[in-house]
């Protein structure tokens, strides 16, 4: 299955454009299988995204895009935005507490350690540089494969994965039409729900896709 973990709609994040249905739609036509809504510092209602997934025959989950002092990170199976998840040590209670799953989202895009201060990606960054930002070892995964990043910076964070052993992600990170459907991450098994995308992350049995490359080969 091909499910994009990375969407915003101008609903809950003023960021957006994008207007839920018309987010659903693109997706769907993109080829993707499911989407989430993953807004910044807040949840969608389960109820809301009930009616969604029924009106358009399609999986739509809910997650969460979580501000922190360290950078950015996916949420799935918090329910609620909680005081306090800004700091990285309690998001990492909240998420235990409910058994989710915490992704550091497009990871190099902000800040990394390095001999004790943070500075963001860059050609002068390795990889054993890299491997030691403190917020990964809070993370089940890493986002390797972000819309709205460059491909050396998504390729470095690949690398960085791999040298930690993490499973990888991959999202589109839309706030505009045209960025629907351009990475998703590929699932082994079937997902029908939201605990269904928690395992199969914890377990490592995905990948990221561009999605842009699979409809080059198809075309």
């Amino acid at each position: 299955m091909l499910i994009d973990l990375h969407n915003h709609t101008r609903l809950r994040s003023p960021c957006s454009q994008l207007d839920p249905d018309e987010l659903i739609i693109l997706a769907k036509g993109r080829g993707l299988d499911g989407i989430c809504f993953t807004e910044h510092d807040e949840t969608w209602p389960e109820a809301e995204l009930a009616e969604l997934r029924a009106r358009h025959n399609f999986l739509v989950l809910g997650g969460m895009e979580v501000n922190t002092e360290h950078g950015h990170f996916l949420v799935f199976g918090v329910p609620r935005y909680e005081y306090g998840m800004h700091r990285l040590e309690y998001l990492r209670e909240v998420v235990e507490r409910w058994g989710g799953v915490m992704i550091a989202a497009h990871p190099f895009r902000n800040t990394v350690y390095k001999g004790g201060v943070y500075r963001a990606y860059g050609p002068g960054l390795t990889v054993e540089e890299g491997v030691r930002r403190p917020a990964f070892r809070f993370c089940e995964a890493l986002e390797t494969l972000n819309g709205n990043r460059p491909d050396a910076e998504n390729a470095f964070a690949r690398r960085v994965a791999e040298a930690l052993g993490l499973p990888q992600v991959g999202g589109s990170d839309a706030h505009l039409p045209d960025e629907v459907g351009r990475f998703a991450t590929e699932f082994d098994r079937p997902i029908r729900s939201a605990s269904d995308l928690i395992s199969e992350i914890r377990a490592g049995r995905c990948r990221p896709v561009d999605l842009r490359i699979l409809a080059s080969k198809e075309a």
